[in-house]
């Protein structure tokens, strides 16, 4: 990576690199816009700079998820002000008692948000995911969302630790740093930002290496994870930030324990043992996608559009082959806008499946009842005035159809068995080589057509699944031709209901 090639060639001592460091992320937002990308290009190439991770969340879908240790909770379900606390009590007492200590922290902050909402009902949950780095040490990560039952405010936050599996106590990244490792940090994400988010969105003194800009550090087996609170960078709507920087890029400024460096380089061996090479396919004409009887079927679905520049590109392609897709699309996108209503009238007569994704995409386990039903129906009303129908099928914002929302929904909703986690790459490359992992189990790809790599990867995912022998359907299409009922209050995974 970036830090093991350029500091093996570069004749600066340390220390000079941190005193030059301190001012990067001022010097970069304060240059022309054209000039700061060719600042960063200069200092980190953008292949060794690393993605900046948006909406962090815990995957409760993963297997990995709380599989270590035991699930505990802080719960009060009743009265104005109700919260869920998840956390994990592991074999040594002393770690236990810290998560513990960590997960009261949420308390006191929730604390504060009744304080500012007294007159709302408001309700918190938080969740963890918590992991093993090397052979001795844990990884914990702790995430807490807070919001009004009427969905008008809501905000998350984050709290991470490392712990010693052998002595139960909490480490922290800090304590193994060398003189300017935080100059080096801050450098790297400042970069991570400039690259990914337009300059005038980025608060600089937030990047500054002040060790309260870095508070939420976390040792893990592929690197140092880097975690920015909703809104403490960039604006609220980008959520909790993440950005993995390998051990390669501070490797002179830390001085870690052999087990989590060792773990690292296996984990590093192993990514490289697992990178294969791209298949390439010659681009079949639209008549080739004449479908037979028995022929496979594959559904394209799209997430959180419409969008002007990026679903009409992926229309253009679905058009050139014949293919057709899913668009779960958010009503308020639809709002006062002809240009996007077109897009959703144009998808429909290509034989695109038009469903809902609700209106504002909130979360629908975490509205009440009346709120949930708005964001189905506002969604529905609009639908019925540009199409001339309501959705006959939904996809629940983040997947989660627990608890109350079953209930709630009055319609099929639609989950994925392939994510191409577009949202997480943002990497033409990478998405493409994620869909090409479809099989008979993994034919529903979860893609967002609100990214311009995305639109560019289906461009090249569409005439290679369709040389695969695959048909492009829609939802609909697909389960009919299995001969499946779609019915409401059900959730459906590929051939999975439930």
């Amino acid at each position: 990576m970036g830090g093991k090639n350029m500091f093996k060639t570069m004749a600066v001592p340390i220390a000079i690199f941190a005193v030059i460091a301190i001012s990067v992320a001022v010097i970069f937002l304060a240059l022309p816009p054209a000039a700061v990308s060719v600042t960063v290009a200069r200092m980190f190439p953008s292949s060794e700079i690393p993605r900046v991770t948006q909406n962090y969340s815990i995957d409760f879908e993963s297997p990995a998820y709380h599989a270590i240790g035991t699930e505990q909770s802080l719960s009060e379900k009743d009265g104005t002000h109700s919260y869920d606390i998840k956390y994990p009590s592991v074999t040594s007492q002393t770690v236990s008692a810290a998560i513990l200590s960590k997960a009261r922290l949420f308390l006191d902050d929730y604390s504060k948000y009744t304080e500012e909402y007294a007159d709302l009902n408001t309700y918190m949950d938080a969740d963890y995911d918590l992991f093993t780095v090397g052979a001795g040490y844990y990884g914990l990560v702790m995430v807490a969302n807070s919001y009004c039952a009427n969905g008008a405010m809501y905000s998350s936050g984050i709290r991470t630790a490392n712990y010693d599996v052998k002595s139960g106590k909490e480490i922290f990244p800090v304590d193994y740093m060398k003189e300017g490792a935080l100059e080096r940090i801050s450098a790297i994400c400042t970069a991570a930002f400039v690259k990914q988010f337009d300059r005038d969105d980025i608060i600089a003194e937030a990047l500054s290496p002040e060790k309260s800009n870095f508070e939420n550090l976390l040792l893990a087996a592929d690197g140092l994870h880097v975690f920015f609170p909703e809104g403490r960078v960039v604006p609220d709507s980008s959520g909790i930030i993440e950005i993995a920087i390998p051990y390669a890029s501070i490797k002179d400024y830390c001085m870690l324990p052999s087990e989590i460096t060792e773990a690292a380089v296996r984990a590093e061996e192993k990514a490289a043992a697992d990178k294969q090479p791209e298949p390439t396919a010659a681009e079949p004409t639209a008549t080739q996608f004449a479908a037979k009887s028995n022929q496979p079927m594959v559904c394209l679905t799209f997430d959180d559009g419409p969008n002007v520049g990026t679903t009409d590109k992926i229309l253009d392609v679905l058009e050139k082959y014949n293919a057709h897709a899913t668009f779960f699309i958010v009503g308020s996108r639809l709002e006062n806008n002809a240009a996007r209503q077109e897009l959703v009238k144009r998808a429909e007569a290509l034989g695109c499946e038009i469903g809902s994704h609700t209106w504002s995409h909130k979360d629908l386990r975490k509205v009440d009842e009346a709120a949930a039903g708005s964001e189905i129906e506002k969604a529905d009303d609009i639908l019925e005035n540009v199409l001339g129908r309501k959705a006959a099928v939904l996809r629940p914002p983040y997947g989660d159809f627990r608890g109350p929302v079953r209930e709630r929904v009055n319609k099929p909703m639609i989950l994925w068995n392939l994510d191409s986690e577009d949202w997480k790459t943002k990497d033409t490359a990478s998405i493409i080589k994620a869909v090409n992992a479809v099989d008979s189990n993994k034919n529903i790809v979860l893609m967002h057509d609100i990214y311009k790599p995305t639109a560019e990867a289906v461009e090249k995912i569409v005439p290679a699944l369709i040389k695969k022998g695959y048909k492009l359907v829609t939802i609909s299409e697909y389960y009919a031709a299995q001969g499946i009922e779609l019915k409401g209050h059900k959730v459906y995974r590929g051939l999975t209901v439930s």
